[in-house]
């Protein structure tokens, strides 16, 4: 079975009579569907964040491992032979700082908190 594309963000939603919302796609179409005002709106909030929250955390695995890397291959030191960025603590703490931005960002947009 091949697999079906993923309806376009944003989503939106439009709360019903009797327990009904709409979740609305951007070319106007849509679904109705019965479930409660405030689980239809933390549905699309979920679906519209979901991309950013897995961008940060592959952006944060990557980044967090080659320090990891580095600092397994060459000790305390946290340097490597051949010289590299990762030698300053200051260009480390920045790093993770970008990493810290990121993850704010995409929790923003989910609702969440820092």
């Amino acid at each position: 079975m091949a697999d079906a594309a993923h309806t376009p963000l944003p989503w939106d939603f439009e709360p019903q009579a009797h327990e009904a919302g709409f979740i609305g796609f951007p070319d106007g179409s849509g679904i109705y569907a019965a479930f409660r005002e405030a689980d239809g709106f933390h549905i699309v909030k979920c679906v519209n964040a979901h991309d950013d929250l897995v961008n940060a955390l592959e952006t944060l695995r990557s980044d967090c491992q080659t320090p990891i890397d580095m600092y397994e291959r060459n000790g305390p030191e946290f340097t490597s032979p051949h010289g590299n960025e990762y030698e300053s603590t200051s260009y480390v703490m920045a790093k993770f700082a970008e990493l810290v931005a990121s993850i704010d960002a995409a929790l923003a947009r989910a609702g969440g908190a820092k």
